[in-house]
């Protein structure tokens, strides 16, 4: 997760500022390469998310990121996919906008 997201998800906006990213590591083949890290954020019970992002490895950009987290007695995932990243991407100012109330 990045860090504005543990922001917005847990209601905190210093959470950003408390988590941090550890014990990464490498792995995957040629074709299909993926670093693993560790997120520790006191937000959760465990402390811990464990995050495994897999990328292109001539572009270096990210093709998917599955983020593993326990809280409690629950447990959960988030599995991102990314079909397309542009670095310095201009959009309208209404992309982001939020529907109408009903």
């Amino acid at each position: 997760m990045v860090p504005w997201i543990l922001a917005a998800q847990s209601g905190r906006p210093d959470a950003a500022d408390q988590c941090k990213i550890t014990n990464p590591r490498t792995g995957g083949d040629a074709a299909s390469p993926f670093v693993t890290y560790t997120i520790d954020e006191p937000g959760l019970e465990s402390g811990k998310a464990e995050c495994t992002l897999w990328y292109d490895p001539k572009s270096f950009s990210p093709k998917k990121r599955l983020i593993r987290f326990k809280s409690g007695k629950s447990e959960g995932s988030y599995e991102e996919t990314y079909d397309k990243v542009a670095v310095g991407a201009e959009f309208p100012p209404d992309h982001f906008a939020l529907p109408p109330k009903k």
